[in-house]
């Protein structure tokens, strides 16, 4: 199994200095990217972006947002979320944002609804510090993987560069459309991949 993860929103809490109000944390489950990789390959193409154009809901227009979201939902995968309402947040050692990110992902990886077992996880290689990509690695695999007795949840963890996988792009454009629906009420992105969303767990 791979698991591919992503989040929108940051871990600021400085809300009168532009902080964002919710943070998205959103996985894509997968047991063969390939197909999936191979159908993103064809819709870059198609739509006529360069190779190596990066798809980030963000950036990327309405229409092409819907188009990859339509190409997506025809593959063989599952999408879990946890959103998290930072304001409603009464616990003062999260408003720290390396404890904060590394709550969230292992919330969402613990609570998984026994979905993961033995997997690959996939982070953003955004995160340049190594000793902080190797500390969030270390956390998540003594705390996913804690019961000797159990499947481990987690075989090894990977940082990939998002501009080169193109499973990373999707997970981000599914983040980005669960996050309009709670940011803007906007649930036309959402609506496309509902019959992929296994769990939208809401903190």
């Amino acid at each position: 199994m791979f698991v591919y993860l992503d989040e929108t929103g940051d871990t600021g809490f400085k809300f009168d200095k532009g902080s964002s109000r919710y943070f998205v944390v959103t996985i894509l489950l997968v047991q063969d990217p390939i197909p999936l990789y191979t159908a993103i390959d064809d819709l870059r193409k198609n739509l006529h972006f360069r190779v190596g154009y990066e798809f980030k809901f963000s950036k990327t227009p309405d229409s092409v947002r819907q188009a990859f979201l339509r190409v997506l939902v025809r593959h063989d995968v599952l999408i879990r979320c946890l959103v998290v309402d930072k304001p409603n947040l009464d616990r003062p050692e999260l408003r720290d944002r390396e404890t904060f990110y590394t709550y969230v992902l292992r919330h969402l990886l613990q609570n998984d609804g026994g979905r993961l077992q033995n997997a690959r996880l996939i982070l953003d290689q955004r995160e340049k510090d190594k000793r902080n990509q190797q500390h969030v690695a270390a956390y998540l695999r003594k705390r996913l993987n804690a019961d000797p007795d159990a499947i481990r949840k987690i075989r090894d963890i990977r940082y990939h560069e998002s501009h080169r996988d193109n499973l990373l792009q999707a997970v981000d454009m599914v983040s980005g459309a669960i996050n309009a629906s709670y940011t803007k009420g906007d649930f036309s992105y959402r609506d496309i991949v509902q019959s992929k969303l296994d769990d939208i767990w809401e903190l």
